[in-house]
C-alpha cells in the first residue's frame, strides 16, 4: 500500500531522505517537520507499528507535506534489505541528486548555528560518498517534559569524543555507477569487494554537518524500542554474532533494573571499547531558526505504551510462527503450495 502527494517546488540539487520506522509516535512528527526544512521530500516505510506512528504519518500526508508512505507488514528487523529497497524506490520515483538514509531519531544539522544545512548541500559534488558524524542528544532533568517538539525538549549533547559513528549520504552518480546495498544501521554502503579501493577514493567526510541523534527520549519510548527491537532482531536467521549487541545489553538492563538512569544510558548509547566514558554534557540546542511549519499538532496521539507494543508484537510473532508451522506440515504431507 503506497500513498503520495504531489511534490513541492524544489531547489537544485534535489534531495530526499529514506527511512524505515517502527513505533516512533512520540518523535515521528518532529522528525518529519524538521527534516523537510532540509530535504525536498521523504520516503518513509512504516514497519508494522502498533502505536500511532502510521496514523500521524497519514495526517502529515493529508496536510500536503511531500512525503511518500509505504507500509511493511513483516516483523523481522531486516533494515539493510528494506533500506536498499527504499533507495531504489527513491531513484525510480523521485530522481534525487542526494539521498539521506535516516533513522527516525536523526535530524540533519550544521556545526555553524548560523547556517541552514541546505546551504551545505548546494556545495556537494554528486559523484562522492559522503559521511556525517553523529551528535547525540541526551535527556536530562532540565528538559521541559511538556515540550512535544523533540529538538526543543532535549538540548544537551554528549562529548564529541564518544561519537564513533557516522551516517552515509549517497549521491546520484554513485547510485548510477555502482550496484550497492545500504549497510545495517545506515552507517555505510556495501559495494563488490573489487571496488573497495575505488570506494575509499570516493569517501568524503562532511565536517560542516552533523546528524543530531535522539536515541533516548523517555523511559516508555526506550522500553518500547529495545524490547520489541531486540526480540525482532533475534528472529533474523542470518543475524550476525554482534548484531544489535547494544540492544541486547539494554534489553537485559531494562528487564532487570528497577531504577533506570536515562541520562547515563543515552550518554553511553552505541559507545564501545571504552574503559571510561566521559559523562560531561554541553548545552547545545539544535538550530531551528531556519525552520518553518514545526508546530506539533498530534501530540495526543503520540503517547508510547511499551506493554501495548510488546503485546502487539507478540501477537504478530505467534501468527507468523503458526503460519510457518502450517507450512511445514504441508511440506511434510507433500503439499508444496505455501500461503
Amino acid at each position: 500500500m503506497q500513498k503520495q502527494n504531489s511534490k513541492v517546488e524544489t531547489a537544485t540539487p534535489k534531495s530526499c531522505s529514506i527511512s524505515v520506522v517502527k513505533n516512533e509516535a512520540d518523535n515521528i512528527e518532529s522528525f518529519v517537520r524538521y527534516n523537510l526544512n532540509v530535504v525536498d521530500s521523504m520516503i518513509i516505510m512504516d514497519n508494522n507499528s502498533s502505536d500511532s506512528t502510521l496514523w500521524i504519518l497519514n495526517r502529515l500526508l493529508a496536510e500536503g507535506l511531500p512525503i511518500i508512505i509505504m507500509e511493511d507488514k513483516t516483523i523481522s528487523h531486516n533494515q539493510s534489505e528494506k533500506m536498499t529497497l527504499l533507495l531504489n524506490e527513491s531513484v525510480k520515483r523521485l530522481s534525487p541528486d542526494i539521498i539521506f538514509p535516516l533513522d527516525a531519531d536523526e535530524y540533519i544539522t550544521t556545526i555553524d548555528p548560523e547556517l541552514n544545512p541546505k546551504e551545505i548541500l548546494q556545495l556537494l559534488e554528486l559523484d562522492k560518498i559522503y559521511y556525517i558524524k553523529w551528535q547525540t542528544y541526551i535527556p536530562t532533568v532540565y528538559d521541559n517534559k511538556d515540550e512535544p517538539f523533540i529538538p526543543k525538549r532535549i538540548n544537551h549533547i554528549r562529548s564529541d569524543s564518544l561519537e564513533d559513528y557516522s551516517k552515509v549520504v549517497i549521491t546520484k552518480t554513485i547510485i548510477e555507477k555502482y550496484p550497492l546495498t545500504v549497510a545495517m544501521g545506515n552507517h555505510d554502503i556495501t559495494l563488490d569487494k573489487g571496488l573497495l579501493s575505488e570506494k575509499q577514493n570516493k569517501r568524503v567526510d562532511i565536517r560542516a554537518l552533523r546528524i543530531a541523534h535522539y536515541p533516548v527520549r523517555s523511559l516508555s519510548q526506550l522500553k518500547s524500542k529495545i524490547y520489541v527491537g531486540w526480540i525482532n532482531t533475534l528472529m533474523k536467521p542470518n543475524k550476525g554474532t554482534l548484531e544489535g549487541e547494544h540492544w541486547k545489553n539494554l534489553y537485559n538492563l531494562l528487564k532487570n533494573e528497577k531504577s533506570i538512569d536515562l541520562t547515563g544510558i543515552a550518554t553511553s548509547y552505541a559507545v564501545f571499547n571504552r574503559q571510561e566514558i566521559n559523562k560531561e554534557l554541553s548545552f547545545n540546542p539544535l538550530n531551528i531558526s531556519f525552520c518553518n511549519n514545526i508546530e506539533i499538532k498530534y501530540i495526543k496521539e503520540s503517547q508510547s505504551d511499551p506493554l501495548l507494543n510488546v503485546l502487539s508484537n507478540c501477537e504478530c510473532l505467534a501468527e507468523e510462527y503458526a503460519q510457518l508451522h502450517r507450512d511445514l506440515i504441508n511440506l511434510q504431507n507433500g503439499q508444496t503450495t505455501l500461503e
